[in-house]
């Protein structure tokens, strides 16, 4: 029982968020142009705040997080490439073989992730979420667009699919965290607090 309710209160805050907007919605105190708001700042500033504010917990000089980051990226990639098998095998279309490629994959672990993992465990979970988010922003942002552009109808643009990439704010944010993390990089404390307060869930 005791599992249970833990699983109740790590979870129950996440649904209650849910349950918040689905009223908003339905008393239309939120318009539908909120809908491209909210994601546009989700992609521009709340991921990437998140992703950069988690991996600045990490210590490198004290943990080896080197078989974490392989044992995931096989995952991800060994699940991207079963889209080719399950294509086949069920005469599926170039189009969703297409889809397969992300949806294989695809774990919400920021998030959703993280939050549920640190409403758990506490902000010492954060290293350990934040090197599993790194990994899976990074391979479905590389090798997943890659393979879905290669499998599309049009000819494959290498060099405009990089520039694509590299403007991309979650990859960036991805290498930002990763550079402040690996040079030691010691930032403003305006700056951190900004970080934080953008990346508040």
């Amino acid at each position: 029982m005791a599992h249970f309710f833990l699983a109740l209160k790590t979870v129950l805050p996440l649904f209650l968020v849910i349950l918040a907007g689905l009223i908003f919605s339905r008393t239309k105190a939120a318009s539908i142009s909120w809908i491209d708001i909210l994601n546009k700042y989700a992609l521009w500033i709340g991921f990437p705040a998140l992703v950069i504010a988690s991996l600045m917990h990490l210590e490198l000089s004290g943990q080896s997080y080197s078989r974490l980051i392989f044992t995931n990226s096989v995952y991800i990639v060994i699940c991207m490439l079963l889209a080719f098998p399950v294509a086949s095998v069920f005469k599926l279309t170039n189009r969703i073989k297409r889809s397969l490629f992300l949806v294989l994959s695809f774990g919400n672990v920021a998030y959703l992730g993280i939050p549920v993992l640190q409403n758990a465990f506490g902000e010492t979970v954060l290293p350990v979420a934040a090197i599993i988010s790194a990994v899976y922003v990074f391979w479905l942002l590389t090798l997943g667009i890659i393979l879905i552009e290669i499998n599309g109808e049009e000819k494959f643009k290498g060099k405009k699919l990089v520039f694509s990439l590299l403007k991309n704010p979650l990859l960036i944010s991805v290498f930002v965290g990763l550079i402040i993390v690996y040079f030691n990089i010691k930032l403003p404390e305006i700056a951190e607090k900004t970080i934080f307060l953008f990346q508040i869930r």
